[in-house]
């Protein structure tokens, strides 16, 4: 399916950023 192909990607993309957001506010006091 073409129309999900974009989706996946930006899933890709975005998840390790979110990952690295939410490593930030743990490691944040």
């Amino acid at each position: 399916v073409v129309g999900s192909l974009p989706v996946l990607i930006v899933t890709i993309l975005f998840v390790p950023f979110s990952y690295h957001e939410l490593i930030a506010k743990l490691k944040s006091p």
